[in-house]
């Protein structure tokens, strides 16, 4: 029993440091932005913005939040026939999102927090069934 409780720690630790790094990476990849915002942009909510609200054909702005088929016709490089098949999930997962009462929270909760960690714990997971299936190997 405490071999397997062992294991459990020893791979709780290293997912719990796995996490940890990819959130600190993207924070300071976050943070590493904070100074391309100057006090002439684009406020939205109180906040200043990083990009500002005017259209731009190079990148995506504010207008594409607020635009999204500008967006499409601008910015996604995919063939026109499949944003009929794209469309539903996206409208789909913004509307769910939006429907929670508070759409950043919930944007936070479920594409930053839950999201990724699904994801994680799957990779971590057949990882250690790898492992797992080589010991059974060598035992055979």
């Amino acid at each position: 029993m405490s071999g397997h409780t062992s294991h459990f720690m020893k791979t709780f630790v290293w997912i719990a440091l796995v996490y940890v790094g990819l959130f600190c990476i993207v924070l300071a990849v976050n943070e590493s932005t904070r100074d391309n915002i100057s006090t002439h942009s684009f406020t939205y909510e109180h906040q200043h913005t990083i990009h500002p609200r005017k259209a731009n054909k190079l990148f995506c702005t504010w207008e594409c939040y607020f635009n999204t088929c500008w967006c499409k016709d601008n910015h996604v490089g995919i063939d026109k026939k499949w944003l009929a098949y794209t469309d539903i999930p996206y409208y789909t997962i913004i509307d769910v999102l939006d429907s929670m009462g508070s759409y950043t929270l919930a944007n936070i909760i479920f594409l930053v927090i839950i999201i990724p960690s699904a994801i994680l714990w799957m990779l971590v997971r057949s990882v250690v069934m790898e492992g797992t299936i080589r010991k059974l190997d060598r035992k055979a």
